[in-house]
């Protein structure tokens, strides 16, 4: 990455799945949902970016759907396999082998 984490822990609570079921120790559950959701509203404004000055001639519209179609979950899914989320997730066996769409 260039760089060493000073919070380890954002980075095990972002590759820790809520079927995973793990708790803190104050109790509080562990999982990256709230990450998820930052995560995506950082990707929407970086897709957006990119798109508004790669297609200036394009209506709101188009951009709107590019974007859509760029950020979806299948997309994002088969990014995460290909760089090898899929391997480090923590979430329960039971979920993993009825949905393999939570990784991206």
């Amino acid at each position: 990455m260039g760089f060493y984490p000073d919070r380890i822990d954002l980075y095990q609570e972002a590759l820790t799945h809520r079927s995973s079921s793990i708790r803190s120790n104050s109790g509080k559950w562990v999982n990256n949902e709230r990450l998820e959701f930052l995560g995506d509203a950082i990707l929407d404004a970086i897709v957006a970016d990119i798109l508004y000055k790669k297609f200036e001639n394009k209506k709101e519209g188009f951009l709107t759907s590019t974007r859509s179609r760029i950020v979806q979950r299948e997309t994002l899914n088969k990014i995460a396999i290909e760089i090898g989320i899929d391997k480090i997730i923590t979430s329960s066996t039971r979920n993993l082998a009825h949905n393999t769409n939570i990784y991206g």
